[in-house]
């Protein structure tokens, strides 16, 4: 290397000196892409769902809130027959589940809709389902399928009953309409692991 340099070597630091020089003026920033971005929980309050399920899942929630860095936000999402919100995404505290819901039915697929409304649509976001699994109404596989379209993750986490000695109602079956003061007959089909007697209520 010629020092002190050439004619064409010296033009050549001069030109990247100024280059230099310009882009330091400029201030330029390189984004990158974010990692923070929004948690929703989606929790099954239907009746099927054991009360320490139920209990459970505030405490949950609270863990995760816990785990969260800066820029991130939680939303809580609750469901029975239909879904709301119940917490909307923040970084605050998670007063716990306030909704009156109808909980004789698990409609997932509706949860999972609400949730995916809550993330915005060129932000992170993930999903965590607390549930028994069990559900109503609508699949939810189309509603998981739009997640995944739109790159948002989901979290299954199980919370069902045991299944030891579980006698269960599987089915009822009653006319369609009848007329007043009309004899009806009301079928249903009990499912039980064991021979055993039960005794029912008909309200």
């Amino acid at each position: 290397l010629a020092w002190p340099p050439t004619g064409r070597l010296l033009r050549a630091l001069s030109l990247l000196t100024v280059a230099s020089l310009i882009l330091a003026l400029c201030q330029p920033l390189v984004r990158l892409p974010s990692r923070n971005g929004t948690v929703v929980v989606v929790a099954d309050r239907s009746l099927s769902m054991p009360s320490t399920g139920l209990s459970e899942q505030s405490r949950w929630v609270a863990l995760l809130r816990k785990g969260m860095e800066a820029g991130d936000q939680l939303a809580v999402v609750a469901f029975g027959h239909d879904a709301v919100v119940e917490a909307p995404p923040g970084s605050g505290e998670f007063a716990g589940f306030q909704h009156d819901l109808d909980t004789g039915q698990s409609s997932l697929a509706s949860g999972l809709e609400m949730a995916l409304s809550l993330i915005p649509d060129d932000g992170n976001g993930r999903v965590v389902v607390f549930s028994d699994g069990l559900w109503t109404g609508a699949n939810p596989h189309a509603a998981a399928t739009t997640l995944a379209s739109r790159g948002v993750g989901l979290d299954f986490r199980v919370q069902s009953r045991p299944k030891a000695d579980d006698v269960a109602i599987e089915r009822i079956a009653v006319p369609a309409t009848v007329h007043r003061k009309q004899s009806f007959l009301i079928s249903a089909w009990v499912r039980s692991p064991a021979v055993k007697q039960a005794t029912y209520q008909l309200l």
